[in-house]
């Protein structure tokens, strides 16, 4: 737990995760992109770098269709002409409904998921995905059996970085542990700045995890001054949640601005 650093408003009462990227690999996300702008498309010129995903990973579809728009329009391409984005997305769904045995659990993600038991913590999801698809990957993966409630894209709530999906996770913990908890008594698990600023942005504490040894591009300005705890695994974030570690001299802290 956050004890040592939040003990003004009370021990840590519910972890809500990340899901692609965070509990489960993601590389699908960056290929299925790709596979509709060079195939489909027929415009590799177009296709998304790595440098380029690593800006805009944790995007929902949508908002990556819309980053692949603005690029597209700098070389007078019209995506939305030739591609609209109802046609977009179900594209996306389906290659990742063909692709999802390439999909696998990160390493140490049970370890974790004990350890929050352990301590009666509620547990919850916040993914930037619909229902349907969040529910074939972790009930393929054995993971949707953990949690106590998911928070998905419906097209009512606004995806991250908006804080939509977070604020309605606080509303079930409340409405599971109590009326009395408060939004720094949730701590987010994340990948991306983007999930990151998102659970931020709602309130809640945040350990961002840099999966395979990824660097993840944060903004080091912070206008309330909220600190983010680092993991260089989902693995290494039990130390912040097991409440019998100490973690006032050894958790780096990263600033994040809104």
């Amino acid at each position: 737990m956050l004890d040592c650093l939040c003990s003004a408003i009370g021990p840590t009462r519910a972890v809500i995760f990340d899901v692609d990227g965070t509990l489960l690999t993601d590389t699908i996300h960056q290929d299925k992109h790709n596979f509709i702008i060079s195939q489909v498309l027929r415009r590799p010129d177009l296709s998304i770098s790595a440098e380029e995903w690593r800006g805009i990973r944790g995007l929902s579809d949508d908002g990556a269709y819309r980053y692949i728009a603005a690029k597209a329009a700098t070389q007078t391409f019209a995506l939305e002409t030739l591609l609209p984005e109802v046609t977009y997305l179900a594209m996306a769904r389906d290659y990742v409904n063909d692709h999802i045995n390439d999909i696998s659990v990160h390493p140490g993600v049970r370890e974790v998921f004990s350890a929050v038991e352990q301590c009666g913590l509620v547990m919850g999801v916040a993914t930037n995905a619909d229902w349907p698809e969040t529910e074939r990957k972790l009930s393929r993966t054995g993971l949707a059996k953990y949690f106590h409630f998911f928070v998905c894209l419906d097209g009512v709530l606004a995806p991250k970085p908006a804080p939509d999906l977070y604020v309605r996770g606080i509303r079930l913990v409340r409405d599971i542990a109590g009326d009395n908890i408060e939004p720094e008594q949730v701590l987010a698990i994340e990948d991306t700045y983007v999930g990151a600023l998102a659970a931020q942005r709602a309130g809640c504490r945040v350990i961002m995890c840099l999966q395979d040894g990824r660097e993840v591009l944060v903004d080091d300005a912070t206008h309330d001054h909220r600190s983010v705890l680092i993991a260089n695994s989902i693995h290494d974030s039990i130390k912040y949640i097991r409440p019998t570690e100490n973690h006032s001299r050894s958790c780096p802290l990263l600033s994040m601005h809104p």
